[in-house]
């Protein structure tokens, strides 16, 4: 069971994760909201790694449209969605746990990277502030 609505930075209610509705990259799964997209509130923990799949196969593409701007209609994502989940979730719940364990390493590695990053930064401020011009 999920619910999906437009996104709305002043709107109340958490989401689980978000889906991108324009541009070329519709029908991405996000863990952070942006300004163009979609909430999705789900008691499914798989249902995040399950839009992944979807966007990686490209299932979304097929319903992407606009010449200017790209973009995918909410009923769209929504029939994607509920196809997609009409196979007992039994059938595939070992591939979509190991999506979602990649995903938890990916989200852990990128933490580690931008821990490391401001460490770098604060070593090149502590030699710079040595510098005398």
């Amino acid at each position: 069971m999920y619910r999906i609505w437009t996104y709305n930075p002043e709107g109340l209610g958490k989401a689980d994760f978000w889906i991108q509705s324009k541009g070329e990259h519709a029908g991405r799964p996000l863990r952070a909201p942006i300004a163009n997209c979609f909430c999705v509130k789900t008691d499914n923990p798989l249902l995040f790694a399950r839009v992944y799949s979807l966007y990686k196969g490209g299932f979304f593409r097929y319903h992407i449209i606009g010449s200017v701007v790209p973009f995918i209609r909410i009923g769209e994502v929504r029939r994607v969605i509920d196809i997609a989940t009409q196979e007992p979730c039994k059938k595939w719940e070992k591939e979509l746990r190991s999506i979602a364990q990649i995903d938890a390493a990916v989200l852990n590695y990128e933490g580690m990277i931008k821990t490391y990053r401001q460490l770098q930064e604060a070593f090149c401020h502590k030699v710079n502030a040595q510098l005398v011009f």
